[in-house]
């Protein structure tokens, strides 16, 4: 009996998880983003691959992870210690 309690909880709870994302996907986003034409990465002389940047506010912003895996980098982090602000 116990384990079928359990059992019932569990899909209840995997349920309610998985309507929750449903209609939280469906929410709409109010940021101010828009986005800029591809621009392409060259390596020596030699366009290898695209990436997308976007723009916020006016500033522009650029895909990180996509930008060190075309340049064959495993591991890429933000420090901001060198982080330049006005």
């Amino acid at each position: 009996m116990k384990k079928d309690y359990t059992s019932r909880l569990r899909r209840a709870i995997m349920g309610l998880m998985i309507l929750t994302l449903l209609f939280s996907m469906t929410l709409p986003t109010y940021a101010q983003v828009q986005r800029v034409p591809t621009a392409g990465i060259a390596i020596n002389g030699k366009v290898v691959d695209g990436i997308n940047p976007i723009t916020i506010n006016g500033k522009y912003y650029v895909p990180f992870i996509h930008l060190s895996k075309i340049l064959g980098y495993n591991n890429i982090k933000f420090d901001q210690r060198t982080a330049r602000t006005k």
